[in-house]
């Protein structure tokens, strides 16, 4: 409510001095386009601040403050209602597919998320061979990712596996402040190229790294999903936690009241769900083709140790499982190219 009340007070001497500033530039504003296009922006925003005045309960408003610049949020509470009225009016016929849709098996949240309890849905087998193609690595005796110093022991962990996979590796953070962390002591570690997320953009990062061949890419977000490495570059892939919304998130903080105030449980109606999903995003970077074929490294222990772990596990691909380090090192070893065994021959010695 405090805050609420800040916003009110900050926003009434602003909202009044883009009123001003627009009327002025209006009135003169088809002397060139230059100011016509300013006049346009000031329109804009004079609309946006008369939204964000004029708080509707059912949308939820938020500040975001970076070094140059402060951005306004008004996202809606619940967009499934708006989204089947639109659905209703377009008169057409709506196919919505995706690898990573589903949580443990069933499409309930995605569909409920957007009015469609009634839509009929359809799951098709991959054409790829993850049993012999891609080993999901969970090391043990990691610590809880609220440790003071589970940064250092992630990188104990998994030195080793990129030194075995050669390299061609992406290590996927929940967070940028980890992303620095982790890029700095790898590159004094390791003999391969190490690349970090804000380097250069993400085409151009990943266009390296794929040149390279035995690279090692670390970054966060905009990488866990809509990126396609395919082939022997990318052959590893570690993620560091299960990427759960950060609980400061104002929308997950809006929403997950909407639904304790309605008598729900908002970790497993909201939270969880969202994290499965995030996850199969991530996974998903490894296995491109079907020639494809390489090991997932996850390093968070509630993935074993939380009951909710088996929902992760149950809606990720079904890659051969191991906690054991020599299990990845001979994988690795086993399906190099240089070896004399076939790459199906090595995929089933290690899932045996």
């Amino acid at each position: 409510p405090g805050l609420e009340k800040d916003l009110e007070d900050a926003l009434s001497p602003l909202y009044k001095a883009v009123v001003d500033v627009s009327e002025q530039i209006s009135a003169v504003a088809e002397r060139s386009k230059e100011l016509d296009n300013c006049a346009e922006r000031y329109t804009a925003m004079q609309s946006l601040l008369t939204a964000l005045q004029n708080h509707d309960p059912e949308q939820v408003r938020w500040l975001e403050r970076s070094p140059q610049s402060y951005v306004f949020y008004l996202t809606p509470l619940d967009i499934s209602e708006p989204f089947s009225e639109y659905r209703d009016n377009s008169q057409a016929a709506w196919v919505m597919t995706s690898a990573t849709l589903t949580v443990n098996g069933k499409f309930e949240h995605f569909s409920s998320q957007l009015g469609m309890q009634e839509a009929s849905s359809l799951i098709l087998d991959s054409p790829f061979d993850y049993p012999r193609h891609a080993v999901l690595y969970a090391p043990d005796n990691m610590p809880n990712p609220n440790h003071e110093g589970f940064n250092d022991r992630l990188l104990e962990a998994a030195i080793p596996v990129i030194e075995a996979s050669g390299g061609g590796a992406f290590l996927l953070c929940t967070s940028l402040r980890a992303v620095d962390y982790l890029s700095a002591k790898l590159v004094q570690r390791l003999p391969y190229t190490v690349f970090a997320q804000g380097q250069e953009s993400r085409t151009r990062l990943l266009e390296r790294f794929a040149d390279d061949g035995n690279a090692v890419l670390v970054a966060t977000s905009s990488f866990w999903e809509g990126v396609d490495v395919r082939g022997d570059a990318l052959r590893l892939v570690i993620i560091d936690r299960l990427p759960f919304t950060p609980p400061d998130d104002p929308l997950l903080q809006s929403r997950e009241r909407a639904i304790i105030e309605d008598g729900g449980n908002a970790f497993m109606q909201l939270q969880l769900p969202q994290a499965v999903i995030g996850l199969k995003q991530g996974v998903g970077r490894l296995i491109r083709s079907e020639t494809d074929r390489g090991v997932v490294m996850i390093c968070d222990p509630r993935l074993r140790s939380k009951p909710y772990g088996r929902i992760f596990l149950d809606s990720l691909p079904p890659m051969t499982r191991t906690a054991k380090l020599e299990v990845v090192q001979r994988f690795f070893q086993l399906a190099a190219p240089a070896t004399t065994t076939s790459v199906s021959a090595a995929k089933e010695q290690v899932a045996s």
